[in-house]
């Protein structure tokens, strides 16, 4: 019997076992989405029983995006274009105006050319004592003291004369001409000391003068006539406009008679090599004939001021100014008391 059964068990134990299932295939659809899966999987293969965790992978492209985008925010150097701004340097250059100037010289140096500083060299003494002023423009030659001078045209020189009184012979015609020329003569005229004079033209027949020579008078009442008496070429400037007069010559202005006239000088303060400048301003009278004369006095420190200021010569009315009193004043004391302090340990020295 148990050998009866024994195919039997056999039979059943092979029915036991289970046998390979043949999978079914998968459809295309789910194919595809563990594919899909597989690829945008970016990690490791999950284990069995995990459930696989997904990465946002988008959201990572797009927020690059994003960053990529605050490049165009970089697209403020256009800005720096605003560097066209800085050619305002430009203006910058303005302050070469302050170089001629500062609030120490607001104009630059009286220049002259050659010729002219060759003149102004010739004619650097300060004009004071009896003064003659050519105001033509020939070269003037006369003979006084026992010397024969010339002045150059619209020049003036001084002199010292000896004595109050003095005969000066003015050659009526040009420097350059001589005596046997027909119409020149010796003319004689009198000289009082610290007098002010002019060469003027006497008569003018055709090509030809005859110079004369006349006390200097006042100008018309519209103008004002400045004489540079320093010894140096200068500025002044009247109505907003800058005159150079040159040494020893006259400058004319006109003004306005109605109005004040004021009229800006030039005025220093100077320590070595060093000068500060400035201008100050001084009222004049219309029809005034004014010397243009420098005062040099010591300043603090060590420094000497330099100051120009015009000096009345002729009023309107034709009278003639005469110059204040100079004066120097020395005060002296007999006795003088002198007191240590409040104690007697004090030394004076």
């Amino acid at each position: 019997m148990t050998k009866a059964l024994l195919p039997l068990l056999v039979l059943g134990a092979v029915m036991l076992v289970p046998l390979p299932a043949t999978a079914a295939p998968l459809s295309p659809d789910f194919t595809t989405q563990i594919r899909t899966y597989e690829q945008t999987e970016t990690g490791s293969t999950p284990s069995t029983g995990q459930r696989p965790q997904r990465t946002p992978a988008q959201p990572a492209v797009q927020q690059s995006a994003q960053v990529t985008t605050t490049q165009a925010l970089t697209a403020t150097a256009p800005l720096t274009n605003t560097t066209i701004l800085t050619p305002a340097t430009v203006l910058t250059a303005t302050t070469a105006l302050t170089a001629t100037g500062a609030a120490g010289q607001l104009l630059p140096e009286p220049a002259a050319t050659a010729d002219a500083t060759a003149l102004d060299e010739e004619y650097s003494g300060i004009l004071e004592g009896t003064i003659l002023a050519n105001r033509t423009d020939a070269q003037v030659r006369f003979f006084v003291e026992g010397q024969t001078y010339e002045i150059a045209p619209l020049r003036a020189l001084s002199l010292e004369l000896p004595r109050e009184t003095a005969v000066l012979n003015l050659f009526n015609c040009e420097a350059s001409k001589s005596d046997a020329d027909a119409g020149c003569f010796w003319d004689p005229y009198l000289l009082t000391r610290d007098g002010f004079y002019e060469v003027i033209i006497g008569q003018e027949l055709g090509d030809e003068i005859s110079l004369a020579l006349q006390e200097a008078g006042a100008p018309p009442s519209n103008q004002i006539w400045i004489q540079n008496r320093t010894g140096e070429r200068e500025s002044v400037i009247v109505n907003n406009e800058v005159f150079e007069v040159a040494p020893s010559s006259v400058q004319e202005i006109a003004v306005n008679p109605e109005v004040p006239v004021i009229v800006q000088l030039r005025s220093c303060i100077v320590a070595g090599t060093q000068s500060i400048c400035e201008w100050a301003p001084q009222g004049v009278e219309a029809g005034y004939y004014y010397g243009l004369v420098r005062n040099d006095s010591a300043g603090p420190n060590g420094t000497q001021l330099t100051g120009l200021g015009l000096q009345g010569v002729i009023a309107s009315s034709g009278e003639t100014i005469k110059p204040p009193p100079q004066a120097l004043c020395r005060l002296r004391v007999p006795t003088l008391n002198v007191r240590s302090g409040p104690g007697l340990e004090y030394e004076i020295v």
